[in-house]
């Protein structure tokens, strides 16, 4: 096995000391998606060692699936490794336009779990930005939640709206500011 392979396992277990030894070896953090692995197991320790040891840079490489490591950790519902990925500087609305791929928000919404898609929201994510055949995270939530039929749906779409609204105030405030005679 090479220091790559053993590195990847090192990871996906949580074994901190080895990772470190690895790193030391020269493990490569930007290769096999590394902080992917990490977020979508929700390990908050090994996440800050990567991120730390040069996994910065890679904060928002897509996988081959077109995903984020915040991606992943909120497809997996892991509150505190999406915390530590946007307080580290992971763009909340980073999405693979060659690819065709989802933002966090667009890849979550129709699993309904209302603390993700807040806390998505709340880092200024857009659910207005399309993704997987042109459909927006409203679009996703509406096909997904039967136009809020359920209360569960109710609530996630009033989610969405509250934040497309709060962003439609803040563009036509500044599209008259601009018309403003002085």
């Amino acid at each position: 096995m090479n220091i790559q392979d053993e590195f990847i396992g090192a990871v996906y277990s949580g074994n901190l000391a080895y990772v470190e030894e690895l790193l030391g070896k020269g493990a490569q953090i930007g290769q096999d998606e590394i902080l992917h692995c990490a977020a979508q197991r929700g390990n908050i320790d090994m996440l800050s060692l990567l991120l730390k040891s040069g996994g910065i840079e890679f904060i928002d490489q897509f996988d081959s699936l077109s995903l984020t490591p915040l991606a992943w950790a909120a497809k997996e519902g892991h509150i505190p490794a999406m915390k530590l990925l946007l307080q580290a500087g992971a763009q909340v609305n980073a999405v693979n336009v060659k690819e065709i791929g989802n933002t966090a928000l667009r890849e979550v919404v129709g699993d309904g779990n209302v603390e993700v898609i807040e806390l998505l929201l709340a880092a200024g994510a857009d659910p207005n930005i399309p993704g997987w055949m042109q459909m927006t995270a409203i679009d996703r939530a509406n096909s997904q939640w039967e136009n809020g039929k359920s209360e569960r749906g109710r609530n996630i779409l009033d989610l969405l709206r509250a934040r497309q609204n709060r962003a439609e105030k803040i563009l036509s405030k500044g599209k008259a500011g601009k018309h403003r005679k002085r």
